[in-house]
């Protein structure tokens, strides 16, 4: 290939040792954090077996008072045994704080129909087992839980020493990790050409599908690329938008004026954000949040100004979060859903051969 086509070729990027040593920690800790919420997905659907609706009662679950209710009182049976008083007087001393009374008339309830539905509490399920292998759960969390910390530690400190000056935290909603995981995905910015080559690098593009003269649109974003990376920049885009006026009006445009949901908005978002990211990291200065005019201002006026002018009704929400994808067929896509049933523009050829909008 250097013989013939050199001009071709790119340069294979190796990451520096820090660097690559950061982006490893990274990948490391986004793969704990995935088998941790697999973990907690795991145990609420063992306890949803032996007390069903149990874990709907908490707002917050997995606290420190959840996981010492769950540890001794999984059994439905042994709730309604205890009674309201008791129940209420043992979730204050575990620690709950909030609507108390609630949870327990919820906790009691649910006590007393998932009795009614499994009928004998030694008929059906061991709970002497049941109990002891819900703590089993819990303790593989708990050590799930400190590596998460442990990596997390070691993640802030290289990151630390591999960007001292932190630029990318300037940035709203980059913290240490989030701002780790870019950094240490794009490594040397110098290496892109420009904002779009850093957008396909991380892979916020659609898919492409294209045969002779024709081209399919409205496709799925891609699923190249570091999967790390884009979570990251979703999370960021979608933080971003509420401080930003400029980011702010690109979500609303999307959501309003283009009728997309809001997870598209704000991977549009994330993807007008981009190219801002690989600036502050050439230019090594901080980011600066601007006005529509691009007079600078703070943090509180971008809220400000987003929550005035870019604010997304709700009833558009909850009309466009109802919309269903328009599944893909060999003549192309059909209707979508929150069009079917209206009137829509169809295509006819008149006598003269011309391509003719009309309405029925």
């Amino acid at each position: 290939m250097p013989i013939v086509d050199s001009d071709s070729l790119q340069e294979l990027y190796i990451h520096p040792k820090k660097i690559l040593a950061l982006y490893t920690r990274c990948k490391q800790r986004a793969r704990l954090v995935k088998d941790a919420t697999s973990k907690k997905k795991s145990i609420c659907d063992q306890i949803e077996l032996g007390f069903p609706r149990l874990t709907d009662c908490f707002s917050s679950k997995f606290t420190a008072p959840f996981i010492s209710f769950c540890k001794r009182y999984a059994n439905p049976f042994k709730v309604k045994r205890l009674g309201k008083e008791n129940l209420l007087k043992l979730l204050i001393k575990l620690g709950f704080r909030q609507d108390v009374p609630l949870l327990a008339e919820n906790i009691y309830q649910r006590a007393e129909e998932a009795c009614i539905l499994i009928g004998d509490e030694n008929s059906t399920i061991d709970y002497d087992d049941f109990q002891d292998r819900i703590r089993s759960e819990l303790r593989i969390l708990k050590a799930l839980q400190k590596e998460i910390d442990k990596v997390t530690k070691k993640v802030q400190d290289l990151y630390q020493i591999c960007f001292p000056k932190k630029r990318l935290n300037s940035i709203p909603g980059i913290a240490d990790i989030s701002g780790a995981v870019i950094a240490s995905t794009i490594g040397d910015p110098d290496r892109f050409s420009s904002g779009r080559s850093v957008v396909g690098y991380l892979g916020y593009y659609p898919k492409e599908e294209a045969s002779g003269l024709s081209s399919k649109k409205g496709l799925r974003m891609t699923k190249a690329r570091p999967n790390m990376a884009k979570g990251s920049s979703y999370l960021i885009g979608d933080t971003a938008r509420l401080i930003d006026p400029q980011l702010g009006k690109t979500y609303y445009e999307q959501m309003v004026v283009h009728g997309n949901p809001h997870t598209k908005a704000v991977c549009r978002v994330a993807r007008a954000l981009i190219p801002r990211i690989l600036r502050v990291m050439k230019e090594d200065r901080d980011y600066v949040i601007r006005d529509l005019k691009g007079n600078p201002i703070p943090k509180k006026e971008g809220r400000k100004i987003v929550k005035e002018q870019f604010f997304v009704p709700e009833e558009v929400r909850q009309r466009l979060s109802n919309r269903k994808r328009m599944p893909l067929k060999k003549g192309g896509r059909t209707k979508p859903q929150y069009l079917r049933g209206s009137k829509a523009p169809q295509i006819r050829t008149d006598s003269s051969r011309r391509l003719v909008l009309s309405l029925k």
